[in-house]
């Protein structure tokens, strides 16, 4: 019989339907695995919650939380209003829209603050319906890597601490 502790995302709400996690024994090597849970400790005093689970083996699992960050950005676009008459782009004629995102992240506690290179992509006029794209899109993403899509631009971010934002111009030109 397989042993598992499903792990809920907030155990304050009554009416919970889906588990966020699940351990089972097996992985960490444990028979009997789950007998006794033990929660809200604070084991490594990094303000994240540990759990203790127990089994009628003789042993006992600390698992350690550790931080989770949370990333804000914002996406700043000029010309503002947009012009769709305007004659602006720089290397062959038609109308650009200069486009900045910018990325910084937050944790508890403040002072973990980790080099974090995140990975992101800019995806502009991409609607679809069932999966399907309906038309083709109206913007292109100028200097994008050979495998994005034209209406899409990738890249990579290096945020160096907490709260220390880091942004990537880029143009897209109207089709």
């Amino acid at each position: 019989m397989r042993k598992i502790c499903p792990c809920f995302p907030r155990p304050a709400e009554p009416c919970i339907s889906l588990c966020s996690q699940i351990i089972e024994g097996e992985t960490v090597g444990v028979t009997k695995f789950g007998y006794s849970i033990a929660g809200g400790l604070d084991v490594d005093d990094n303000f994240y919650p540990d759990m203790v689970v127990g089994s009628l083996s003789d042993s006992a699992v600390l698992f350690r939380a550790c931080p989770v960050i949370n990333v804000t950005k914002q996406v700043y676009i000029k010309p503002q209003p947009i012009d769709l008459e305007l004659n602006n782009c720089r290397r062959e004629p038609g109308t650009c829209i200069d486009v900045r995102a910018c990325f910084l992240y937050r944790s508890k506690p403040g002072s973990y603050n980790p080099r974090i290179v995140l990975g992101f992509v800019l995806d502009a006029d991409s609607v679809e319906v069932d999966g399907q794209r309906k038309r083709p899109p109206r913007v292109s993403f100028q200097r994008r890597k050979p495998s994005d899509p034209e209406n899409q631009y990738s890249g990579e971010v290096v945020l160096r601490r907490q709260t220390e934002s880091s942004c990537i111009n880029v143009t897209m030109k109207l089709q």
